[in-house]
């Protein structure tokens, strides 16, 4: 028995041979993550990343998982015990039979909410999630791409066996045909940049405003440090705020508020997450200026990249240049 409290944690290209390639718990012992990365950790047998064993409890909460891999759970494999997690992105991760992202072994329980799977494969089943015998339900997720044998659809993002998992208000690729069922959409969930492990949405995403805030998760790691653990999750995984409209977005990461809606209003950074006062100064120019230049990758903003408008609704180009200066000269003064 032991408590483990990984907090803000890195562990990248570790390796074991039976069970858990960074960190494996067994007999009753209690994990927290909270935040941190796992990437490219290699199991031979079960859990590329984590393992879980024999009634233990993992509590997993604005982590991401890229590339890692094992033969079964190819991020995460929980046996007998319990799993939830909250603000997580599954990413390239790999199992080589069964569970790309997860496999749920006869888990007690296995939440799944405001989570990302996409890109994760399987040579077997569940690509992205696969559930032997576990009560496991997803919420406020998307399921994407995810592959088995590389073929995509409803049982290469999520496969059960001995068991009936509950999905709602998630997005699911090829759509979700068993318990629950609310609130589900299949169309494309337009990530930024799957392909750079860049799972943000973009602002014409039908993921936006999809989900349910009833089913948040309580804050039970307090994420936002306010000692408050009954209320729901209010930060998602960039500890941005969560509940930017009447609904939440689908997945780790809300779509940020870039500001006022207004062109060239890019500053200042205001402490709710937002950007921009209702004015376009000299303080729009000088952010611009200084972020000249490619736009950080995830998880930093680029609030000031605004130009083009691109076809699909969304704005910017990944990179701050003359263009992004002219759009804030033009809009000079007070937004309309």
């Amino acid at each position: 028995e032991s408590d483990v409290i990984l907090d803000a944690c890195n562990f990248a290209m570790n390796h074991a041979t039976t069970a858990g390639g960074a960190v494996f718990l067994q007999t009753k012992a209690d994990l927290v993550v909270r935040g941190g990365r796992f990437l490219k950790n290699l199991c031979d047998l079960e859990g590329g990343a984590i393992h879980l064993d024999t009634e233990s409890t993992g509590t997993l909460a604005n982590a991401r998982f890229i590339g890692n891999q094992a033969a079964e759970g190819g991020a995460v494999y929980v046996e007998a015990s319990s799993l939830v997690v909250t603000n997580t992105v599954f990413v390239k991760n790999v199992a080589t039979t069964l569970g790309g992202g997860v496999h749920a072994f006869f888990a007690t329980t296995c939440r799944i909410a405001s989570t990302s799977m996409s890109l994760n494969s399987a040579g077997v089943g569940g690509g992205g999630i696969f559930d032997t015998g576990s009560d496991t339900v997803v919420s406020n997720s998307i399921l994407y791409k995810n592959t088995v044998g590389g073929t995509t659809g409803t049982t290469a993002q999520l496969l059960s066996l001995a068991s009936m998992p509950v999905v709602n208000f998630s997005c699911v690729q090829g759509g979700w045909p068993g318990l629950g069922g609310a609130g589900i959409i299949s169309a494309d969930p337009l990530f930024t940049n799957p392909a750079a492990n860049n799972l943000h949405l973009m602002p014409a995403s039908p993921c936006v405003d999809a989900g349910a805030a009833a089913l948040r998760e309580p804050d039970t790691l307090d994420l936002d440090d306010d000692n408050d653990l009954a209320e729901p999750t209010p930060v998602d995984c960039d500890f941005a705020p969560r509940l930017l409209a009447a609904e939440v977005d689908l997945g780790a990461y809300e779509v940020a508020s870039y500001g006022t809606g207004c062109v060239g209003d890019c500053a200042p950074a205001n402490i709710d997450g937002t950007f921009g006062n209702g004015v376009v100064n000299i303080d729009d120019i000088l952010m611009t200026l200084n972020d000249f230049g490619p736009c950080p990758m995830p998880p930093a903003v680029c609030p000031c990249d605004s130009s083009p408008i691109n076809a699909n609704g969304t704005v910017g180009n990944g990179s701050i240049n003359i263009d992004d200066l002219f759009d804030v000269i033009n809009s000079f003064g007070v937004c309309p």
